[in-house]
């Protein structure tokens, strides 16, 4: 209550429009209240559904990133081994690959 009346009082079918975001992607109401509070810092006088979903969004495709450069890195990092295996005088390669 006390969100729709600051935010969205004013526009009560994009403060709607949240609710059934929310729902639909799982968001709780402190997740919502702290992109709010971000939001407020920038431009405390226009939060809109459009801008809460986009920072949703944006933290969902971070999380996907850096779970993918894990795998990356974990997959490169084995091919790494294997072709170290291939070089005549692996004693003399660092961790990295380069030659000590």
């Amino acid at each position: 209550q006390h969100l729709y009346k600051k935010h969205f009082q004013s526009n009560p079918k994009d403060f709607v429009n949240l609710l059934i975001y929310m729902k639909e992607n799982d968001k709780s109401l402190q997740e919502i209240q702290k992109i709010i509070h971000k939001l407020e810092t920038v431009c405390p006088s226009d939060i809109s559904t459009d801008k809460i979903k986009i920072i949703c969004e944006r933290k969902d495709a971070e999380i996907h990133l850096s779970t993918s450069k894990s795998e990356i890195e974990e997959i490169s990092l084995k091919q790494l081994s294997a072709l170290a295996l291939l070089v005549p005088h692996k004693d003399n390669l660092n961790k990295c690959g380069g030659v000590l």
